[in-house]
């Protein structure tokens, strides 16, 4: 039967990561040409691009730790923006387009005192700092893999529940949908009615939502279908969570830059 929970789907970052990673090693290929390469020939647009740089870089880091002897050698990381730059221009110069000021904006700052206060890293500050956020980046995305492993095995579970309730509707004296319809409101109230007029116009069948006065909660096709309904709910939490991993990540691979990785 057609899927009545749309499952979500993307790219294999990870796996395409992996391949550019291994080209740049074992056949010295120049990353940020590998992955617009491969950005190119995938289509992605740009917050996938933006995936695949996160997952690249990671990979990077991953396999010169392990494989080089040199603990303190570095290598240059990909900038999502000269990817963006390659792949998708049109949208580049328009962002760069907004941000233009001009000549009678740019402040004097040669005579600004304030300049005399600021302290820039020295390199030793510089690979402190690099110590402190890689640990945090190998977290984030283990974090990340974890919540992506559990919402596609949620996905999963849900859709299994879903379509054993559907088939129960085909079987020979199979239960009235509408007394069924009735019972799925009456224990799970407004948060039932999409899943509910979803199964009807796949069943053909019209639904009705009424309140009883008592249900048996116990029932195996309402108790999978209270599955699906907090299933749903745990759904939305897990995509939360992955957009803020997402966003995390994004802001320590930003930091790990800015001290030379």
């Amino acid at each position: 039967m057609e899927d009545l929970i749309l499952e979500s789907t993307s790219k294999n970052f990870q796996s395409l990561a992996d391949r550019i990673t291994d080209e740049f090693y074992e056949n010295n290929r120049d990353l940020l040409g590998k992955v617009i390469e491969v950005a190119q020939s995938e289509e992605l647009n740009p917050e996938e691009i933006r995936r695949l740089v996160e997952k690249t870089n990671t990979y990077a880091v991953v396999k010169l730790l392990k494989n080089s002897k040199d603990k303190k050698a570095t290598i240059p990381l990909v900038d999502h923006k000269a990817v963006l730059d390659a792949t998708h221009p049109e949208e580049r110069e328009e962002e760069a387009g907004s941000q233009v000021k001009t000549a009678f904006e740019i402040p004097e700052t040669r005579k600004d005192r304030r300049l005399e206060k600021v302290a820039f890293p020295t390199l030793e500050e510089q690979k402190e700092e690099r110590t402190k956020i890689l640990p945090q980046i190998f977290s984030t995305e283990k974090e990340l893999n974890k919540i992506a492993s559990d919402k596609t095995r949620l996905e999963n579970a849900i859709q299994d529940n879903v379509d054993y309730i559907v088939s129960e509707f085909y079987k020979w004296n199979s239960p009235d949908f509408s007394k069924f319809a009735s019972e799925a409101y009456t224990l799970k109230g407004d948060a039932s009615k999409p899943v509910l007029t979803k199964m009807a116009e796949y069943l053909s069948v019209d639904v009705d939502y009424n309140t009883l006065p008592y249900v048996d909660d116990s029932k195996d096709i309402l108790v999978k279908f209270a599955q699906v309904i907090d299933g749903i709910e745990k759904l939305s939490t897990l995509e939360v969570k992955k957009q803020d991993c997402q966003n995390k990540l994004s802001d320590l691979w930003e930091q790990a830059k800015a001290n030379g990785y």
